[in-house]
């Protein structure tokens, strides 16, 4: 890997997906089909999905990635997509938008500056619209609209992590390594060693443990970011109705 490549890993692989053309699409177009297969885990995927999708884009864009995508990477894409339909769905929803399919939000500039004097983030909308808008309402609409009603009602509940997916297997491998010992201390037997396969079920239950404390890790993060959005929201007095419209809309559009 050369130092530009290294550089990219250490920032989480934020540019990779706005530098090689239909990456970012494509990643989309998985999270919707694990949605479809899968569900939400929170407000995020599921580990099985994120694992999927990992392997998927590090197959299909060999060729154009300058080092393999981990989970790290996929998140943080997700994350920045999240944040990025919440800003537009905000602004559109409160403000009124004209078209849902390319995102264009097709205001004067006096409705432009009045906007973003409000919403700075909003400035980032204002020539291109929102990218993949129809595709990002699918995947963020529902959470969105969900965090935002939570916190309308000065409720946000940690959700509980989901379960290790390890197999049964996996799991009994525990139990059958204590099989050497016997409950006389007089008559201890010595523990065979781990083959392959047991070290390999070892490994796969760390790798999963790895990805539920990453997982935690980013939950805080996102509450925290949602925490400041939230108070931006009730200072400007955004009432649940106004927050509503953009889904009206959308309807009778």
């Amino acid at each position: 890997m050369d130092s530009k490549a290294e550089s990219l890993k250490k920032r989480g692989g934020m540019h990779i997906f706005t530098s090689i053309d239909g990456l970012s699409k494509r990643f989309i177009d998985l999270c919707l089909e694990e949605i479809g297969r899968e569900g939400y885990c929170g407000a995020s995927l599921k580990v099985p999905s994120w694992r999927r999708i990992k392997e998927a884009l590090n197959n299909e864009f060999k060729q154009s990635l300058p080092y393999d995508l981990d989970q790290k990477a996929l998140k943080n894409h997700w994350d920045a997509l999240r944040k990025k339909y919440a800003v537009w769905r905000t602004i559109a929803g409160v403000n009124g938008y004209n078209n849902g399919t390319t995102g264009k939000l097709d205001w004067p500039e006096s409705k432009w500056e009045e906007v973003i004097k409000s919403q700075p983030k909003a400035a980032q909308f204002r020539i291109s619209g929102l990218k993949y808008a129809d595709n990002l309402y699918d995947l963020f609409e529902g959470v969105v609209a969900s965090e935002n009603e939570s916190f309308l009602n000065t409720s946000a509940e940690v959700p509980r992590l989901p379960p290790l997916e390890a197999d049964k297997d996996s799991a009994n491998a525990g139990t059958q390594s204590n099989t050497g010992t016997s409950n006389n201390p007089g008559k201890r037997k010595r523990l065979e060693p781990a083959d392959d396969d047991g070290i390999a079920k070892l490994d796969e239950i760390i790798e999963l443990v790895e990805e539920h404390v990453l997982f935690y890790k980013q939950h805080k993060e996102e509450k925290k970011a949602e925490q400041e959005e939230y108070k931006w929201l009730k200072k400007k007095h955004v009432s649940k109705t106004s927050l509503n419209s953009l889904s009206k809309k959308s309807t009778s559009g």
